[in-house]
């Protein structure tokens, strides 16, 4: 007899269990039950009130989804949201993810040292100032030219030393204007 009232018991509570609706997970940012701190974070659902929310969940509908809202009041709202503007605000959050994934890389470009003469460091005003003769501006041009070549055939060697060179021997092709004297 207590063995037919347990198998009945656990019947009861499997067929309530699958009853249940499943819940949407939107996003692994926010997983199944959003909170208010996501729903401020993240700017979900602008629809909804912000003073009153507590959390919500999204259930799958046909061709929709349901978000049930619960409020600080412990009122329960259900709004129906259609699949575009579901898969804009999931669009949404794949961006802040891309974001934050890309804020954990580290900038390969504030490493970099700016060697003296480099043509970035020079105001153009200058380069361009009336007052400078043209042996003058030739002069900066060709140094700022040859401390990029320096700093260029020291990274070529670098990569070189590692094994990642494109032509494996550090060989490089360029061509310069030459201006003839007068």
């Amino acid at each position: 007899m207590g063995k037919w009232i347990v198998l009945f018991i656990g019947l009861i509570l499997s067929v309530h269990c699958f009853s249940q609706n499943s819940l949407f997970v939107m996003h692994s940012l926010v997983g199944d039950t959003i909170d208010r701190n996501e729903k401020l974070n993240y700017f979900l659902f602008p629809e909804i009130n912000d003073s009153d929310f507590k959390f919500c969940t999204i259930t799958p509908l046909k061709d929709e989804y349901a978000i049930n809202i619960h409020t600080i009041n412990e009122s329960v709202t259900i709004r129906k949201i259609d699949s575009i503007q579901m898969r804009q605000t999931i669009l949404r959050l794949d961006k802040v993810a891309a974001y934050y994934a890309n804020q954990e890389k580290k900038d390969s470009t504030k490493s970099v040292k700016i060697l003296p003469g480099d043509l970035k460091d020079l105001p153009s005003t200058r380069i361009q100032n009336p007052i400078l003769g043209s042996d003058i501006k030739e002069t900066i041009f060709q140094q700022a030219r040859t401390s990029n070549r320096m700093k260029s055939d020291v990274e070529r060697h670098q990569e070189a030393l590692k094994g990642t060179d494109m032509f494996g021997d550090g060989a490089e092709i360029q061509f310069f204007k030459r201006h003839k004297k007068k």
